[in-house]
């Protein structure tokens, strides 16, 4: 009898501690499933989550030309012009494309600068002249002269020439060009193709009418014929190169506010010149991306 009492005990000893760790890793099972859940969920929610791509709207503001302070004209301007990026509306916009011609005008505190932008809302002082040169009896900004001598001789070499048709124009001399323009075309007329004094490129010295040699610049014809010209077709590819750029595009009128004018060309040096050749934009929008201050 003592001895079978002493099996039990002995029998109690060793199979109690294995009772005790079995009981205990089965508690421990639900907690180690309930994590295991836990992060595998976690993960898969992980692998499900994407970064919100930001809008149009969200990444033109952090363009480096975002004015904040013209947030609610960059809305107003799109809503009308839905088919515009939000980037072209700003680069409109920061240039006073949005504002109807010549009735908030601004007069330029920097009317020397080779990249001043002078349009129906921007105004050059009445007393403004450039320091100016004279090349075949125009006169032209002394920089924007030396440039076009170099464009002219580079033409040159391929058998054909250029004239300047008009270059510098004061004050007095735009306001009575102007005038005839109404008196022949009225003011809406006249608006479409001439600029108002103090409002003209020409008057900054820096913009030039080129004609082919032999045709009277007292006709018309230059306007109509020039862009079927060889030298017109040489200027498309390498006016920038020499720091011009053709000032009011084809199709630009609502951008430049005046019809395409293939003689016109504006000197604004070589670097802005070739960024606008290659993006194929007008001076505004190049203006209302690098030039404007916030």
């Amino acid at each position: 009898m003592k001895e079978r009492f002493l099996k039990v005990i002995l029998f109690l000893i060793i199979a109690l501690p294995i009772v005790i760790l079995s009981i205990g890793a089965m508690a421990k099972q639900p907690e180690e499933k309930t994590a295991i859940e836990t992060e595998t969920k976690k993960e898969a929610s992980m692998s499900n989550f994407t970064i919100k791509p930001k809008t149009q709207r969200e990444s033109a503001m952090g363009q480096p030309y975002y004015i904040e302070k013209n947030t609610e004209r960059y809305e107003q301007y799109k809503e009308k012009h839905e088919e515009l990026s939000y980037e072209q509306v700003m680069m409109l916009v920061n240039s006073d494309v949005d504002i109807a011609h010549y009735t908030k005008i601004k007069t330029i505190e920097n009317p020397a600068d080779k990249l001043v932008l002078c349009n129906k809302n921007n105004k050059l002082p009445n007393d403004f002249v450039p320091k100016l040169g004279t090349y075949k009896g125009q006169m032209l900004e002394v920089t924007a002269l030396e440039a076009y001598k170099k464009m002219e001789s580079a033409l040159n070499k391929t058998g054909y020439s250029l004239h300047i048709r008009s270059g510098y124009r004061s004050y007095a001399t735009q306001k009575y060009l102007y005038g005839s323009y109404v008196k022949t075309d009225g003011v809406s007329g006249a608006d479409t193709s001439s600029a108002r004094a103090g409002h003209s490129e020409h008057q900054t010295g820096l913009a030039i009418d080129i004609i082919q040699p032999g045709i009277s610049s007292s006709t018309t014809l230059y306007t109509a014929n020039f862009q079927n010209t060889k030298q017109y077709a040489w200027l498309q590819e390498h006016a920038h190169e020499y720091g011009f750029i053709l000032r009011y595009p084809k199709d630009k009128s609502d951008i430049t506010g005046y019809i395409y004018e293939p003689w016109h060309y504006r000197y604004v040096g070589i670097d802005a010149a070739k960024i606008i050749w290659q993006e194929g934009i007008t001076f505004e929008e190049y203006y209302g991306q690098h030039v404007v201050k916030k």
